[in-house]
């Protein structure tokens, strides 16, 4: 019984993460993890390389930059 009403309760509140979680997001939706992101990174490097346009990039730990935000 509990697995149906986990089940209920998690597609209830993927369909209203859907309207606050934008396009760019990738993780904690459905078809969108860390491959995909790697794999649009990758893409944009190449393009960069391949125009001689400069590429920046960050990226933030929040767990240990909790303390800064």
């Amino acid at each position: 019984m509990s697995k149906v009403l986990l089940k209920i309760l998690s597609t209830r509140i993927e369909t209203k993460a859907r309207d606050w979680i934008g396009e760019d997001q990738f993780g904690f939706k459905r078809g969108c993890g860390t491959r995909e992101a790697i794999t649009v990174l990758r893409f944009i490097s190449e393009r960069c390389l391949e125009f001689k346009q400069e590429l920046f990039l960050r990226f933030v730990d929040f767990e240990n930059a909790s303390g800064v935000f």
